[in-house]
């Protein structure tokens, strides 16, 4: 399981965090890990928001309702789950 920001959604907040050295978007992720020699189980490019730093409160309800909405204000996260052959 691999969650990163997605540069396609979050370019212009892409490199505020120093660790951000290299650019992955969910294609070119997907691409690296079929590489790897790993299947690709799922793909979702706006799975959580870039950040988690916000004034709303982190409640576990809130939280479950925002990962079940098909509507998603600021994913910028992208999460890929894929397994060995």
């Amino acid at each position: 399981m691999l969650l990163q920001p997605n540069f396609r959604r979050c370019a212009a907040h892409y490199f505020d965090d120093e660790t951000h050295v290299a650019v992955y978007s969910d294609d070119t992720l997907t691409q690296a890990v079929i590489d790897a020699g790993f299947v690709i189980e799922h793909v979702d490019p706006g799975f959580l928001p870039f950040s988690m730093k916000s004034r709303l409160p982190k409640w576990r309800g809130l939280v479950r309702l925002y990962l079940n909405s098909p509507v998603k204000p600021g994913a910028a996260q992208m999460l890929i789950v894929g397994r060995r052959p």
